[in-house]
């Protein structure tokens, strides 16, 4: 018997409640490739940084646009300008965004490099990811 999607989702949706788990899961129409890069971000912890540490609309936008651009192990290789001229904004917009974000823990500095904290934001392509083995 040949399953579908929807059947799969599910099989995952009997699973997470058995154990009692949340569990939010998507079906998208568009398919995905196996090389397809995606940023996953860790919600609860997100939306606790950004009520606590005040961040305006700015910093959510500035945020947004590098998580574009981080690489793997969460590394953020793009100057300000850069950002800025995507947004369409003054770069000392970006930098003040980016001040804050280090200031949240949002953004880690280590030296001269600048990543995103792995709390919140993980950066994965879907061929890396590993299928959980069967009990």
């Amino acid at each position: 018997m040949k399953k579908t999607v929807k059947d799969a989702a599910n099989i995952i949706e009997d699973e997470a409640e058995k154990s009692q788990q949340e569990l939010n899961l998507i079906l998208a129409n568009k398919k995905f490739h196996p090389k397809q890069e995606f940023v996953m971000c860790f919600p609860e912890e997100l939306s606790s940084i950004i009520d606590t540490a005040g961040l305006n609309l700015t910093d959510v936008k500035v945020l947004v646009r590098y998580t574009k651009y981080m690489e793997y192990g969460n590394q953020i290789s793009i100057s300000q300008q850069d950002i800025a001229d995507d947004l369409k904004m003054q770069r000392s917009n970006v930098s003040r965004s980016v001040a804050h974000l280090v200031k949240a823990g949002i953004f880690q500095k280590k030296g001269r490099s600048l990543f995103m904290n792995p709390e919140i934001f993980v950066k994965g392509r879907l061929d890396n990811l590993k299928p959980h083995a069967k009990k």
